[in-house]
């Protein structure tokens, strides 16, 4: 044995760890190389291991997962060559407890997926070792990862991967007690925050939190309070705590500085503190804070850290209202991403200018109106995406950023009035994952089918398709998708005339999206709930009084999430109801309430316009008002072409369909209320009268043949 080599090792191992805690990464792997290198040169497997773990945190933490996990499976192979003859089985160990670590580092891990289900295995068995041999520092590490992986997976089955990354960071926090290591403590107390935080408890996971914070302050572990108080941060923004979440987020950022950390450390933090200060509604700030992480990236030359920055700046542009911005700065990303051969960086700035695409679509009048050369970029945005799609799954992280693409990509489809178009792309996506054979992915394309049906009429169709996405999705523990799923069932069933059905689907998708913190889809379906309400059961009975206590409720909540466009909604439903309970007062009071919530920056829908003005206009003439019901009803009349155009999503065309024969049945009925010799007009008015009756019906015809195609 090279002792002179040995000794240099463990001095290269000692500096890597120190310039971790200083933020100097690329110093830290390149140390930790070399002290891998001379281990291994030396059968120094146990001492090999070490450097590896150093290498992948490092790697890791530079944005490189994929290289962190190349790193593991080298060092596992060279060590299961040369250790098994030796039988070194804590070495080996380390080296599985390294591939989990590596895992972690992934963005977007699945439950389910190979990469995870190995991690986890490595783990446990590596746990297994350590506890065998009694090292607690090790099982405390071993513990850790597994509450991590739990922690860092997608939707599946919230709660018990809560529960059980509860159980392991107690374990670890215990473990960490008795050894008396205070980083691990610290970062056991973080561990029980974030599955305090992933379980959906409001505040549950403050007080975990602040000992991580307490503990990290009190060893003057300046990097892991800043890491620490960068997921503070965003699990405030996740509840709407912007102000603290802006309080923790400069905390971190100022710690980073001082540090001189690099752009791969200041551009997440300064990500969420964009997010935080748009929150409160000052954008200035935000996107001060977004190109401040892009000027640092390229002054840098750290090209995986500028697409990360690019896409917080597009993201913060897009959010601040300055489309134009944001789709040359999401370009720029798509383009760094090509170039960077990273197709993850590319689906996600490709699903940032669809959505950009969809904005747009949703505030021109109809798609006729769009300039050719945006045209030609839509479809030229479509046509990439639906190439990017084959790539995706074979990629670490890629068939989640493939599903957020799907959503985009579906969307657009609807917006476009296109929407069975997009079952072609998701049958290929299907196709190319068929090999994983995963219940939970193929749950996650019937629901995108669902919502393909739902959009393009195929009602009996998608009703079937939903309610298997719900029976898979709530095996796999999904209990997010299995909501929309519930949804998306209720709302086919709603314009099926299924209204019972549609009731008690709309009430459990309510209850999940309530116990999630999914606020907005909860008030959308408690006015699905108060809409079917209104509806003759099979006894031909309404339930008013349900409606209506279904729609104060959504009234309340939507006041408390402050979104102008869903409080319009609630307001809309809220006149309905009104109007058939024979309230017809409130009823005008709240369409002048949903109209109240227009200003500079929020405008009404036509669509939602045009049957807000129908109801105050009915309610209106039922108070014996003519002269206020015809001006209502006559701007109506106006915006129907413009309404038309906007009802762009079969939901609400369905819905537009039901009130627009009220219009010219409600300013006949003012004609004769206002003017009783009418029909003693000449002949010639009489004629003119009926074309334009003629005109009428026939717009309503052609509304109906839009808003069923299959049956056109």
């Amino acid at each position: 044995m090279d002792v002179e080599s040995v000794l240099r090792a463990e001095s290269l191992l000692r500096l890597a760890e120190d310039h971790v805690r200083h933020c100097q990464d690329e110093e830290a792997l390149r140390m930790a190389s070399e002290s891998w290198t001379r281990f291994d040169a030396e059968d120094d497997h146990s001492m090999g291991a070490d450097a590896v773990r150093m290498m992948v945190a490092a790697q890791c933490a530079l944005l490189r997962p994929e290289e962190a996990t190349e790193s593991a499976s080298r060092g596992m192979a060279a060590c299961r060559r040369k250790a098994r003859a030796k039988q070194d089985e804590m070495a080996e160990a380390k080296m599985q407890l390294a591939s989990a670590e590596a895992a972690v580092g992934h963005d977007q891990l699945r439950l389910g997926s190979r990469l995870c289900e190995e991690a986890l295995e490595a783990a446990q068995q590596a746990l297994q070792v350590f506890e065998a041999h009694g090292d607690k520092p090790l099982q405390a590490a071993a513990c850790l990862a597994i509450a991590s992986l739990h922690i860092s997976q997608s939707c599946e089955d919230l709660a018990q991967r809560a529960r059980i990354a509860t159980k392991m960071a107690k374990q670890a926090l215990q473990l960490a007690e008795c050894t008396n290591i205070p980083r691990c403590r610290g970062w056991a107390h973080h561990a029980l925050a974030a599955a305090a935080a992933i379980g959906g408890a409001d505040e549950a996971w403050l007080p975990a939190a602040r000992r991580a914070l307490e503990t990290f302050q009190a060893q003057k572990d300046r990097r892991s309070e800043a890491n620490h108080r960068v997921a503070m941060a965003s699990w405030h923004c996740e509840r709407a705590g912007f102000g603290q979440a802006l309080e923790h987020g400069r905390g971190a950022l100022e710690i980073l500085q001082h540090l001189s950390a690099p752009s791969h450390l200041q551009v997440p933090t300064l990500a969420v503190l964009a997010k935080a200060h748009q929150g409160i509604g000052n954008s200035e700030p935000a996107l001060r804070s977004a190109h401040l992480g892009l000027r640092l990236a390229k002054s840098e030359g750290a090209h995986r850290s500028e697409l990360a920055a690019l896409q917080v700046v597009a993201e913060t542009q897009h959010r601040a209202g300055q489309p134009e911005e944001a789709e040359r700065t999401a370009r720029d990303a798509l383009a760094l991403g090509q170039k960077l051969k990273d197709p993850v960086g590319e689906a996600r700035a490709l699903r940032l200018l669809l959505e950009l695409h969809c904005s747009h679509l949703a505030r021109v009048d109809g798609g006729e109106q769009i300039k050719t050369s945006r045209m030609s970029d839509l479809d030229g945005t479509v046509a990439k995406a639906g190439q990017l799609f084959r790539k995706l799954p074979s990629k670490v992280g890629g068939l989640d950023v493939a599903f957020d693409l799907m959503d985009s990509f579906i969307n657009l489809h609807v917006l476009r009035r296109r929407p069975l178009e997009a079952l072609d792309v998701v049958a290929q996506l299907r196709e190319d994952i068929c090999n994983e054979n995963e219940t939970s992915d193929d749950a996650r394309l019937q629901l995108f089918v669902s919502k393909i049906q739902l959009e393009g009429n195929q009602l009996v169709q998608c009703c079937s398709t939903a309610q298997e996405a719900v029976r898979s999705l709530e095996d796999t523990g999904d209990e997010v998708r299995a909501a929309n799923a519930l949804a998306i069932l209720a709302e086919a069933q709603m314009i099926m005339g299924q209204s019972e059905s549609a009731r008690q689907n709309a009430r459990r998708a309510r209850r999940r999206f309530g116990e999630i913190g999914k606020y907005e889809e909860e008030v959308a379906m408690k006015l699905l709930i108060a809409q079917a309400c209104l509806h003759p059961d099979a006894k031909g009975k309404t339930n008013i009084k349900d409606a209506m206590r279904e729609t104060q409720d959504a009234l309340k909540l939507s006041m408390d999430t402050g979104m102008p466009e869903t409080i319009v909604k609630v307001y809309q439903m809220m006149a309905e109801v009104c109007l058939a309970a024979g309230e017809h007062g409130k009823a005008v009071e709240a369409t002048d309430n949903a109209f109240k919530c227009e200003d500079e920056s929020f405008q009404i829908r036509p669509s939602c316009k045009f049957i807000l003005h129908v109801i105050a206009a009915k309610a209106l003439f039922n108070l014996s008002r003519p002269d206020d019901a015809r001006a209502s009803a006559e701007k109506a009349e106006s915006l129907l072409e413009d309404a038309n155009l906007d009802a762009k999503g079969n939901v609400l065309r369905q819905s537009l369909v039901s009130w627009v024969p009220q219009v010219s049945m409600l300013l006949e009925q003012l004609d004769g209320h206002t003017e009783p010799s009418y029909r003693n007009e000449s002949v010639p008015q009489q004629q003119e009268e009926k074309q334009q009756q003629q005109q009428q019906q026939q717009q309503e015809h052609n509304l109906k043949q839009e808003a069923h195609p299959d049956q056109t």
